[in-house]
């Protein structure tokens, strides 16, 4: 899958730049290029680079990229407000498919997560674009008793609901 390619493994970035990866979701165009990640000027004062939130790996905010990387020189764990209800452990499976680095990363990109560990599929069942789940794939207990368990799109562990 896309995620699974790192984008700053060629240095797209200048010498006196970090590169970091930042997924999007892309439209197809012909025209328009869609890079996965930002380049950080090293050189440049933080305060004078556009603002782009992240959030540390130890739950600490920076008003962008640099901030964190060049002088505080934490690591990042994702783009965004840093999110107190989740956890920073990981990697998490989410049921887009992807794997993310926590599950704070897969909410903070609005993705619920299907299970602990990255994923793990072993393709797709008959001609219909669903992936089948492996064997190994450990999901969580449905935390209320009494609720009817629902398998989302693309998941492989079921939700509480109802």
């Amino acid at each position: 899958s896309c995620s699974s390619i790192n984008p700053c493994l060629e240095n797209p970035c200048s010498d006196n730049e970090i590169c970091v990866i930042k997924r999007r979701v892309c439209l197809p165009s012909l025209e328009r290029i869609c890079p996965q990640y930002v380049c950080v000027n090293k050189l440049s004062p933080c305060s004078h680079q556009p603002e782009d939130g992240v959030c540390s790996t130890s739950g600490q905010y920076e008003p962008n990229p640099c901030s964190l990387l060049v002088h505080r020189q934490m690591e990042l764990a994702y783009f965004g407000e840093c999110l107190q209800d989740c956890s920073n452990e990981g990697p998490v499976c989410g049921i887009d498919g992807n794997t993310y680095m926590s599950e704070c990363q897969a909410h903070a990109r609005m993705i619920a997560v299907d299970y602990t560990g990255p994923c793990i599929t072993v393709g797709l069942i008959g001609d219909e674009p669903k992936k089948q789940c492996s064997n190994s794939v450990k999901c969580p207990s449905l935390a209320e008793s009494g609720c009817l368990g629902v398998t989302p799109p693309g998941a492989c562990c079921p939700i509480c609901t109802g």
